[in-house]
């Protein structure tokens, strides 16, 4: 996120820059978790947005991502530990705003 930068136009922005997508992004909802470690720790704040569009309109960009490819819920689910420990909490917050 760039300074003085809304998280919504960061999201529009990355998606342009970073996967070559124009996306319009409706915030979901957002998470903040205290660190610990060495000195004081640091909170980490996630703002999750819900984007749509369709399996073949993603290009990422090179030497951003090692390989980049669409999964389906059930993939996700059956994935063990590829994800985030709690993508899976957050992939059941996803249900209800996709149902409608």
């Amino acid at each position: 996120m760039d300074p003085d930068e809304h998280p919504a136009d960061t999201a529009r922005r990355e998606g342009r820059e970073e996967l070559g997508v124009e996306v319009e992004a409706r915030p979901l909802f957002l998470t903040a978790t205290v660190t610990g470690g060495v000195g004081a720790g640091h909170t980490d704040v996630s703002i999750w947005y819900l984007v749509e569009g369709d399996r073949g309109w993603v290009v990422p960009e090179s030497g951003e991502f090692r390989e980049a490819r669409w999964w389906t819920r059930r993939e996700v689910e059956a994935a063990g530990e590829v994800f985030d420990p709690h993508f899976r909490r957050f992939l059941r917050k996803l249900q209800p705003p996709l149902a409608g």
